[in-house]
C-alpha cells in the first residue's frame, strides 16, 4: 500500500524551511525535498525514487473547486524493454487544489524523483493549465516539457510552448496508446502498471 505524505525542502541542517515559496525560487538540480507522512495529504509514493531511473510527470490541472474534477499528477518510471518501454506508477498526487499552490507541489515532486536532474513534467495547457505553466515558469522551473510543434520557432527561442494541448483528437490517441499499454500486459508483454486503484 502507498505511503501518503508531504514533500518539503529543507535547510542545509535537514530542518523544514518555513517559506517553501522562497526555497522553491532557489531550488537547483541539487535539491532534494523530503518526504514526510501525512495520512490525509493528496501525495502517494507506491515506490520511492531510484537514482539510475527515469520519470515523466503527467499533469491533469483543476480550477481546484471541491464538487468538480481534481488535479492529479502521475509520477511513472520509464524503463526500456528491448525496443519496447515499461511505464509504471509510483506515486500519485491527487487533490483539490488552487493551480498556484498546486505548483508548488509539482516542483517538489519533480525535484523528488528526479534526482540531480529532475522528471520532465507534462501539464495539459488547457483551461487552468496555462496559469499553473506560468507560475512553474515564474520558479524557473527547467523541467517543463516543450511542444516542438514549430521547430523553427523552437530554435530561434521566438516560441517556447510548454505542455501539451488536448481535444477530441488528441485526447482519442492518447486513450488508444494507454488502451495498448493495459492490453500489452494482459498478453505478458511490456505496458503498464497502474498502482493507484481508483
Amino acid at each position: 500500500s502507498p505511503e501518503r505524505g508531504l514533500l518539503r525542502l529543507v535547510d542545509s541542517e535537514g530542518r523544514p524551511v518555513a517559506n517553501q515559496e522562497e526555497a522553491i525560487t532557489q531550488a537547483g538540480f541539487e535539491t532534494r525535498p523530503v518526504f514526510e507522512e501525512d495520512s490525509s495529504a493528496a501525495l502517494r509514493v507506491f515506490e520511492e525514487p531510484d537514482p539510475k531511473a527515469q520519470y515523466i510527470i503527467g499533469c491533469d490541472v483543476a480550477h481546484g473547486l471541491t464538487r468538480r474534477d481534481a488535479s492529479c499528477a502521475d509520477v511513472l518510471k520509464l524503463t526500456p524493454a528491448g525496443t519496447d518501454l515499461l511505464l509504471e506508477q509510483v506515486a500519485q498526487y491527487h487533490g483539490w487544489v488552487n493551480p498556484l499552490i498546486y505548483a508548488e507541489e509539482l516542483f517538489k515532486l519533480a525535484l523528488f524523483y528526479g534526482i540531480g536532474r529532475t522528471a520532465t513534467t507534462i501539464i495539459e495547457r488547457n483551461g487552468p493549465g496555462m496559469a499553473l505553466i506560468q507560475r512553474l515558469s515564474d520558479f524557473g522551473a527547467w523541467f517543463l516539457f516543450q511542444d516542438i510543434a514549430n521547430i523553427a520557432g523552437v530554435r530561434q527561442m521566438a516560441e517556447q510552448q510548454y505542455g501539451i494541448d488536448t481535444d477530441l483528437r488528441s485526447k482519442q490517441v492518447i486513450i488508444s496508446a494507454l488502451q495498448q499499454k493495459i492490453r500489452a500486459r494482459r498478453y505478458g508483454r511490456v505496458g503498464i502498471i497502474i498502482r493507484a486503484a481508483e
